[in-house]
């Protein structure tokens, strides 16, 4: 589990159940003393209910499954832009695309993430490859003409990391949130560059995962 403080408040990503969410008020409050500080809280009660969510652990009184996200990237500033993309190139992503929808059907969140980062620290310990993306960018806006991103933000980073890495690319798959209508978004980043999405976009996202 993984968590980030979004204008006050804690919002945590729980890979395994596929869900992100918040604490009430009180619980907020007492894991905030409790990690911030790193001591307890004064209030017990609400101490005792973190312990039994096994957000905090009994024994140290320190984050149990939650995990801080320490080197997060922050929101790209930049946003790639597209070229001419061949046939083939739309073809490829969509291949992908709906490779990734299914993918997400029959496995957990967990098992797809896991292995992207498999390809992500082989990908990274090898030499680079090329730095256009233009055609995979174009590719990427052609398809979501005819079908549509709208919730489908996680299939679709997806399918850009995995033609970006064929490519010899490391890019990295980010999850960020938002306390405004408690919402999420996926994306793809390269340094400080937006791929296939656009930076003023993921800029109101707090990132609270990175592959």
């Amino acid at each position: 589990m993984h968590h980030c403080c979004v204008r006050g408040r804690t919002i945590f990503l729980d890979v395994p159940a596929n869900r992100y969410f918040a604490l009430p008020a009180v619980l907020d409050k007492a894991f905030q003393g409790v990690v911030d500080a790193g001591g307890a809280s004064p209030d017990s009660a609400a101490v005792s209910r973190l312990q039994a969510l096994g957000i905090l652990m009994p024994a140290t009184m320190s984050a149990g499954t939650s995990r801080r996200p320490d080197k997060l990237p922050s929101p790209g500033s930049r946003t790639a832009i597209g070229t001419i993309s061949p046939g083939w190139t739309s073809a490829e992503f969509l291949a992908r695309y709906i490779g990734a929808i299914a993918e997400l059907r029959l496995s957990s969140l967990e098992r797809v993430l896991a292995r992207r980062l498999v390809r992500a620290v082989r990908r990274r310990a090898s030499e680079p490859g090329r730095r256009d993306v233009g055609d995979v960018v174009a590719a990427v806006f052609r398809i979501d003409r005819v079908l549509s991103a709208y919730r489908r933000c996680l299939p679709r980073s997806i399918a850009i990391f995995d033609m970006l890495v064929a490519r010899g690319l490391a890019p990295q798959i980010v999850i960020g949130v938002s306390q405004t209508a408690f919402s999420g978004h996926c994306w793809i980043q390269d340094n400080d560059t937006v791929i296939g999405d656009h930076a003023d976009v993921v800029q109101l996202y707090t990132p609270i995962l990175a592959i």
